[in-house]
């Protein structure tokens, strides 16, 4: 894939200057000037191809850094009154760990394919839950019904252990961690990697944070995806 996409970048770059020559070629043929600022053409064409790689960076999903508290997923209630009438929270700050983390599962473990932010996001993901009807009128998520969005089955909660954590990771299952939280019972995290002795997860108020660093592990929240169960 990466020399695909340098193959590409090459490719854009050379669109870039063989427009550049051509333009100078019609400024010749009307000045009749017969020397071709070659230089400039090529100074051109790269900053133009500069500002399109950081425009292409710029598309795609930083999915590590989204945080339950980002102003972005706070202007409005996540989940108001009139459709969630029994909820204790209803702003992603106070109760969005488990979206946020849910979001960052479903693109780091490619079950999620948008590369732009306009078209998917934490907040993107809890309306389309809302839609799929997969909130409790308490706006508890029931993740089995996960499925409904996504080729994707939820498998239920197993006990921590660091065993059982390394045997998930080898077989490539998608999972959460809960941790003690602030305004709930669980905290979700997201696996993100093993280490030899801990494992980096995704805490959705401070980032990539080690498994280790908490104070205590509650559970693991399995899932599996269509092509595993296949």
């Amino acid at each position: 894939e990466g020399s695909s996409a340098a193959s590409s970048g090459e490719f854009t770059l050379l669109m870039f200057i063989k427009i550049c020559e051509r333009k100078e070629k019609e400024e010749q043929n009307r000045t009749g000037c017969a020397e071709a600022p070659t230089a400039i053409s090529f100074c051109f064409a790269q900053c133009c191809f500069s500002q399109h790689a950081r425009n292409r960076q710029k598309m795609k999903l930083a999915y590590k850094n989204w945080r339950q508290t980002d102003t972005r997923f706070n202007r409005e209630e996540a989940w108001p009154a009139e459709q969630f009438p029994d909820a204790d929270f209803r702003y992603f700050r106070d109760a969005g760990c488990l979206v946020c983390a849910l979001a960052v599962m479903l693109v780091h473990f490619g079950i999620e394919k948008a590369e732009d932010e306009s078209l998917f996001d934490p907040w993107i993901l809890n309306r389309k839950l809302i839609g799929c009807g997969a909130f409790t009128p308490a706006a508890d998520l029931e993740l089995s019904d996960i499925g409904r969005l996504y080729p994707l089955s939820y498998l239920g909660s197993v006990s921590y252990s660091q065993e059982t954590l390394a045997q998930i990771a080898e077989n490539g299952l998608p999972c959460l961690i809960t941790v003690p939280g602030v305004n709930a019972e669980h905290h979700f995290t997201t696996l993100i990697r093993l280490l030899p002795d801990d494992a980096v997860v995704y805490d959705p108020l401070c980032g990539e944070r080690n498994l280790g660093s908490y104070v205590r592990i509650c559970e693991i929240r399995l899932f599996r995806t269509e092509k595993m169960q296949s």
